[in-house]
């Protein structure tokens, strides 16, 4: 049963009838984790890559866009509408983000939106038997594309910047060769300049002579 878990602890023949209730501590205690977790995270972004005015803590990540675009597909998972009621928005339910990223849950809207209308809340989250998605289906599936086990962006990420290093150490090579030969090309130049001068000052001073 979508979102609904049994603890069974006996074994009888007769038909039981099961009651289900929204947990709204539950559901509470929950939502408030995923904005902890959602505020480390794009805590830890922000130093490692940096932003406006800050230095990022690692220079090899500075401005780094995987790391960018996890706080944008994050942020654009939590903000994914779900149907047309009036529940259909995390911020509707309580979930809102100040100008700075920050994630916060608003506890007394999330109570009024559960008595109100608990189903609604519930599709919004966890979606419907049917097989509509909820946001956090769809955060999942952002959180997926960088951690799975394989495939996951942030996986391959040490081996496309070590890649780069090698194409950036391949460049400096190149760089150092072309700028030895200029270097020897001015060498000759100048010496031949020297040889030059020398011999000018030679004629010189004999036809001073003269």
């Amino acid at each position: 049963i979508r979102g609904l878990t049994l603890a069974l602890t006996a074994t009888t023949t007769d038909a039981v009838t099961v009651g289900v209730d929204n947990d709204a501590d539950g559901i509470k205690t929950k939502l408030q984790a995923l904005v902890d977790s959602y505020n480390a995270v794009s805590t830890k972004l922000k130093g490692l890559s940096g932003t406006v005015g800050v230095a990022a803590t690692d220079p090899n990540l500075a401005g780094d866009f995987t790391l960018r675009s996890i706080g944008t597909r994050l942020n654009a998972a939590l903000h994914t509408q779900i149907g047309s009621g009036t529940y259909n928005t995390m911020a509707s339910i309580g979930l809102s983000m100040d100008k700075t990223g920050k994630l916060a849950l608003d506890a007394d809207k999330l109570t009024k939106a559960l008595a109100a209308d608990s189903s609604s809340v519930s599709k919004l989250l966890a979606g419907t038997d049917g097989g509509a998605l909820g946001v956090m289906d769809t955060v999942s599936s952002a959180v997926d594309v960088y951690t799975r086990t394989g495939t996951g962006l942030l996986e391959g990420r040490p081996e496309a910047m070590q890649a780069q290093v090698k194409r950036l150490q391949k460049k400096i090579d190149s760089e150092d060769v072309r700028i030895n030969r200029y270097a020897e090309q001015l060498r000759k130049q100048f010496t031949a300049m020297d040889t030059q001068v020398a011999s000018q000052n030679s004629l010189s001073t004999y036809l001073a002579r003269l």
